[in-house]
């Protein structure tokens, strides 16, 4: 309302600029800085429970959403490739497995069509996923970061392992 009275002044000469008019975002912050150190991730894979280890290979090899994976079916693996469509755009996406998701899928077993279940080994729900995933990262000792920072740091381990060429990720150095 207050703004509504501002564009009437400003229309009319009574005021120099309405402030009301495209406020912009308010949240100006950044998570570039959060990302998943060595250390997190091993102290993470030593103390959570099993079923979170494959989650956390696939967005650190992968770099999706949290969605998306939860999403991911068996049939989208093929031995070398995920292939599958981004939730959010649709677009189609081929990456290629790096040895430690390869290895972290290849020893999951299979329990229904989607990769990735929960300790009763049933599709998760994202409630269910992110509250469970903070719980463990707790007990892990993880602060500062969070599952969505995996997406960062994904990208910026795939970056430094394309600086190193074709073998310099593959073999399971992160």
């Amino acid at each position: 309302m207050f703004a509504r009275v501002l564009s009437w002044a400003l229309d009319r000469g009574l005021v120099l600029a309405n402030p009301c008019a495209r406020g912009g975002r308010l949240y100006r912050g950044s998570r570039v800085d959060k990302i998943w150190t060595a250390d997190d991730e091993a102290a993470f894979l030593k103390s959570a429970p099993a079923h979170f280890h494959l989650p956390l290979l696939l967005a650190l090899w992968t770099g999706q959403r949290q969605g998306d994976l939860l999403r991911l079916p068996w049939s989208a693996y093929d031995g070398t490739h995920i292939r599958l469509r981004r939730g959010k755009t649709g677009a189609r996406v081929v990456l290629p497995v790096g040895a430690p998701l390869k290895a972290g899928l290849d020893a999951a077993q299979k329990h229904g069509p989607l990769i990735l279940v929960n300790s009763l080994r049933r599709p998760w729900t994202s409630y269910g996923f992110q509250a469970s995933w903070r719980i463990a990262a707790t007990k892990a000792g993880i602060v500062g970061v969070t599952f969505h920072d995996l997406r960062g740091t994904a990208v910026t381990r795939l970056g430094a392992c394309r600086g190193l060429g074709a073998s310099g990720c593959s073999s399971g150095g992160t």
